[in-house]
């Protein structure tokens, strides 16, 4: 289990919980005015200052948590456009 911050500028920034979550679980979303919502449906809009509660396996939640790293992080090790 995890809580993964939505950070302002990253890849998950104003996707929906459906397209991010993968094979992980959300337990719950704590929005950024302290809102909990308990199991969030999937077309919940992750927003900065929002807070992830997921379970899964530990691959499974670092490919999550691989799309909430702020903008100019997330290019290191990037694959996309690698001419090898």
């Amino acid at each position: 289990m995890e809580e993964i911050d939505v950070t302002e500028g990253c890849e998950a920034e104003g996707m929906t919980i459906g397209q991010v979550r993968g094979t992980t679980s959300i337990a719950a979303l704590r929005q950024s005015d302290g809102k909990v919502h308990p199991q969030p449906p999937s077309e919940s809009v992750l927003r900065a200052g929002d807070v992830l509660v997921a379970m899964g396996t530990v691959e499974a939640l670092k490919k999550l948590e691989a799309l909430f790293v702020p903008g100019p992080a997330r290019a290191t090790g990037s694959v996309l456009g690698d001419p090898s």
